[in-house]
Order: C-alpha cells, then sequence, then structure tokens
C-alpha cells in the first residue's frame, strides 16, 4: 500500500500521470473484507485505484471488486474515460464505485456497477479541477445511465453544493 493515511491508501495510486491507464479482460481484487479482518480497529481503508492530477486516463474493460473503501477515485484530473467497466463491492460501508472530486472533461459509459454505496459520487473538495478551471467540477458526461441495484444508495450523487454538471444530451 502507497501509504497509512487512510486519503492516499490505494492498492494501485498514479500521481501526476499523463496518457495512463488500465486497460484489458484482467480483474483487481482489493480483498477488503481480508483488510478489514487483519487490522484491530478498522482505520486504514485502501482505496482500490486511485488517480490523482493526472491527464488522458482511460480505464476500459476491467473488472473492479471488493475495495475497502471507494473502488475508482480521481482527484483533479482531467479527460478522463471509463468505460466498459464492471465494479462490485459490497460488505463494507462507504463503498463507492467510480468516485470524481474537483475533475473536468469526464466521461463515465458503459459500466455495470454494484456497490454497498453509491454508484458515481462527484464531489468537489479542492477550489479547482486540474488545478486551472474555475468550476470545482466540469463538464461531467455520463453516455448511458450507470447500472445500480437495490444496494446502491444512489446511481449518480453529489456531496458539494458547489459541483457543476454538464450532462450529455445524446447518450
Amino acid at each position: 500500500m502507497a501509504s497509512t493515511n487512510r486519503w492516499v491508501t490505494a492498492l494501485i495510486v498514479t500521481v501526476d500521470g499523463k496518457q495512463v491507464g488500465i486497460e484489458g479482460a484482467g480483474t483487481i481484487d482489493g480483498q477488503g473484507a481480508a483488510v478489514k479482518a487483519a487490522q484491530e480497529k478498522y482505520t486504514i481503508r485502501p482505496f482500490l485505484v486511485r488517480w490523482v492530477r493526472c491527464t488522458d486516463v482511460t480505464v476500459k474493460d476491467v473488472s473492479l471488486l471488493n475495495s475497502g473503501a471507494w473502488t475508482m477515485h480521481f482527484f483533479q484530473c482531467k479527460n478522463v474515460a471509463a468505460e466498459r467497466l464492471t465494479i462490485r463491492s459490497l460488505g463494507l460501508a462507504n463503498n463507492d464505485g467510480i468516485d470524481t472530486d474537483s475533475c473536468e472533461f469526464v466521461s463515465i459509459r458503459d459500466c455495470d456497477i454494484n456497490t454497498g454505496d453509491d454508484a458515481i459520487c462527484l464531489k468537489a473538495t479542492s477550489p479547482y479541477p486540474a488545478a486551472t478551471s474555475p468550476s470545482p467540477a466540469a463538464n461531467f458526461r455520463p453516455a448511458a445511465t450507470p447500472s445500480s441495484s437495490a444496494r446502491n444508495r444512489s446511481a449518480i450523487s453529489s456531496t458539494s453544493a458547489s459541483v457543476t454538471v454538464r450532462f450529455a444530451t445524446r447518450c
């Protein structure tokens, strides 16, 4: 794991990457229940995949399972494409599928997301996305409604009053 700080800990972390991604028919399993069971106090909750201040990120055709916290977190990223993902993260609290935080130009399409919390969550905890834009979260384009089961708290949610969303008109 990258760190014991619960906000930066993840199985896979990329910081300041350009033209980066994960593609393929594989599976990434965070074994969240085992991580929890190995701790006396459940204080280290790793994300499964975390992207920080990255540009031109593509994640497609992969399965993401059993995260200790949010399954995939994008923070201050620009030009993000998440396509044809299968996300299963049930059994632990706050296991969102995809969280975008202070990002610009995000496209999420054809994803099958079944989690114990939100399927997709828009956040704006930073004053500016990608450190330059005037809006904390801009140009979010879900090209199809994300799958969500009765277990998901919501299909798409926002935890910030300052999120600006422009939905695609042709999905």
